[in-house]
């Protein structure tokens, strides 16, 4: 079955290059005021991709851009070199130490499947402390959620809503969706539960939650930034 839940950003490496020329004067010194970090959350067959990118391109400007970040492009770059580590040069050795001795206590102990989330959760804080971010799913509203420039989003949308949009999207009938949304959410609330000890659904981890079925990817963008401008976040 095609995916419609992985984030495709062919300019993730340009973003980073440009990221590390905008702060290269910057290596050792903390930035005074971060920029926000926008964390989503979605259930299985809702909008986050399309609304990750929509907020992207309301945000971005020619000086400064957004990074998008996920677990499913986190498994990806995991097979290379990893990029978000060059961010994190970019942090003061204070920043740096803290985020290191944060994530070591979390972790400490754990059993070995725990390494690949020790990272991606390294490298979620490292995107929070910097700022000008977007994290989709990763349990990160989780794991910034000490963080006064993060804006936690929750989408939530009816089964119907879902299947229809899934069943569309790859060509299967709309009961199979039916059993894959139920798994995938299984998946998504038992790995929440394994790596954070948090329920993703529970609304007070997050500033808004939206409606999938009323408000579509564009629109859903544009009540995020509203929302965040009304917090002093933007």
């Amino acid at each position: 079955m095609k995916s419609i839940d992985t984030l495709h950003l062919p300019h993730i490496d340009a973003t980073l290059r440009f990221q590390s020329r905008l702060n290269q004067n910057r290596s050792g010194v903390p930035p005074s005021k971060p920029g926000a970090v926008i964390t989503i959350s979605r259930e299985f067959g809702c909008e986050g991709v399309p609304t990750a990118a929509a907020l992207q391109m309301l945000l971005e400007t020619e000086t400064q851009p957004w990074l998008a970040y996920s677990r499913e492009l986190h498994d990806t770059l995991s097979s290379g070199p990893d990029p978000i580590n060059e961010m994190r040069e970019l942090l003061d050795d204070r920043s740096r130490d803290a985020i290191e001795e944060l994530v070591d206590h979390l972790f400490a102990g754990k059993p070995t499947d725990y390494v690949r989330f020790k990272t991606l959760a390294r490298n979620i804080h490292v995107l929070g402390a910097l700022g000008h971010a977007i994290i989709l799913g990763s349990a990160g509203a989780l794991i910034l959620h000490d963080r006064d420039n993060a804006f936690h989003v929750r989408i939530v949308g009816s089964e119907s809503f879902r299947a229809s949009r899934i069943s569309e999207a790859t060509g299967i009938t709309v009961e199979e969706a039916r059993a894959v949304i139920g798994d995938q959410n299984e998946n998504r609330i038992a790995f929440v539960d394994k790596f954070m000890h948090g329920d993703i659904r529970e609304p007070h981890h997050y500033d808004l939650v939206i409606h999938n079925d009323r408000f579509k990817a564009h629109d859903m963008a544009q009540v995020i930034v509203h929302a965040m401008k009304r917090r002093g976040l933007l």
